[in-house]
């Protein structure tokens, strides 16, 4: 992977040269350096160049082409694995959207990535703060002696409350 990475850096920075800072070929590479980098997990360093590509290539090619889909599809792919699910949301869908108006509801790809965000917005809709460690179960609040405590504390309440009234009447 050391050797590939090398290469993919110096094609990176020959391209940039050649064929100019917005050029279709500059982010190609910069998408296939995305590519190895969430190949092997490295999803913060993945998700730079794939911004860095999708910014590329909306100059190059335009917002609405196959490339700049491809792009906002791995951003997305890349945000779900970080837990950035909302975000996620937003990119698979300008994915889809692109790759539908280019190649229609039927593609293969639109299919399974529609399935994907209806699962992704499922997910989102799920929210529980016990699992994400922001809140406290109900049952959990109160320790079993502060319900001795408490039972002790009516029982004075109420022996007071009935002499108080049997004083009144």
């Amino acid at each position: 992977h050391r050797v590939a990475r090398m290469y993919l850096r110096s094609a990176i920075c020959i391209r940039e040269e050649v064929f100019g800072s917005v050029s279709t070929e500059y982010g190609e590479a910069l998408h296939v350096y995305g590519v190895l980098n969430q190949k092997q997990d490295q999803l913060v360093i993945a998700l730079r160049y794939f911004r860095d590509a999708l910014h590329v290539r909306e100059k190059a090619s335009g917002h609405a082409h196959e490339s700049t889909a491809a792009s906002c599809i791995a951003m997305g792919e890349v945000l779900v694995s970080l837990g950035h699910g909302e975000d996620a949301n937003i990119y698979l869908l300008r994915g889809i959207n692109i790759r539908e108006s280019l190649l229609g509801p039927e593609d293969a790809v639109v299919k399974a990535l529609k399935d994907k965000w209806g699962k992704l917005m499922a997910a989102s809709m799920q929210y529980d703060p016990v699992k994400q460690g922001e809140a406290l179960p109900h049952f959990s609040r109160r320790s079993p002696e502060s319900f001795l405590h408490g039972f002790a504390h009516r029982e004075e309440t109420r022996g007071q409350s009935a002499a108080a009234s049997a004083a009144t009447t």
